[in-house]
């Protein structure tokens, strides 16, 4: 295992900071450094337009199959 000696810094809101304390919370993580570090190298973020013909179509063609999720 590789020493952590970088650093980033971010600056985010107040409101922001209580979102991904909620995540982190859902996903039984208590440590904020290890969940944003391992969100921003392994985690996923889609996002679906439902307004138009194909987002729906995405949707029904997942609503029968198993899709791998993981907890936010």
């Amino acid at each position: 295992m590789s020493k952590r000696t970088g650093e980033l810094k971010i600056r985010i809101s107040p409101e922001d900071k209580e979102r991904i304390k909620l995540k982190m919370e859902g996903a039984g993580v208590l440590n904020m450094s290890a969940y944003i570090r391992k969100i921003a190298l392994d985690g996923i973020c889609i996002r679906l337009d439902f307004e138009t013909e194909k987002g729906e179509d995405i949707v029904k063609k997942t609503e029968n199959n198993t899709v791998p999720t993981f907890s936010p």
